[in-house]
């Protein structure tokens, strides 16, 4: 079983990956790094990585879940506008297959237009917050939520009880 862990190529938050991609190797659940191309990324605390795969060549079906790591640099690269993460969001979503978006890649969330009506975590983001409205998604004072197949997460702390849920899910033991 893979998991598809997408990461800005520049200011992800390190302590998000390091999280998902612990738990996704402690339930035998091999993380493939994605990125829009395969340039080595910078955390925004220092941690590189070399992405295994562009995800605008990537299969979604070949995936069990799809993991969406936060940090400044989604907006700094203005990834909210790409239209290539979004068809790959999109093609995933249509899959039903689990995805978890933590903190500021709700937005990528919302950009590919897969939130109508979904309830989606309180996050800090202002500006993220008015994209989800406009998108018809329905903010909730919760820290977690679970919609259908989608999970938001207000930060990198809830992350575990997501992926609890989200292991569940996909009958991981």
């Amino acid at each position: 079983m893979e998991a598809l862990v997408f990461v800005p190529r520049k200011d992800f938050k390190d302590e998000s990956f390091t999280t998902v991609v612990n738990m996704l190797k402690k339930w035998d659940i091999k993380p493939i790094i994605g990125s829009y191309n395969t340039s080595t990324c910078y955390g925004y605390h220092g941690l590189t990585i070399k992405p295994d795969v562009d995800i605008t060549y990537a299969n979604p079906s070949q995936y069990s879940l799809l993991v969406l790591i936060d940090g400044p640099g989604i907006e700094e690269e203005k990834l909210y506008d790409s239209r290539q993460i979004a068809d790959f969001i999109r093609l995933f979503n249509d899959l039903n297959r689990p995805i978890l978006a933590i903190d500021s890649s709700v937005g990528l969330l919302a950009k590919a237009n897969i939130i109508k009506d979904q309830k989606i975590a309180n996050i800090d983001n202002d500006e993220i917050k008015k994209t989800i409205k406009l998108f018809r998604g329905y903010i909730t004072e919760n820290s977690i939520e679970e919609s259908k197949n989608i999970y938001t997460v207000k930060n990198w702390k809830e992350v575990s009880n997501a992926m609890d849920k989200i292991l569940k899910k996909i009958n991981v033991k």
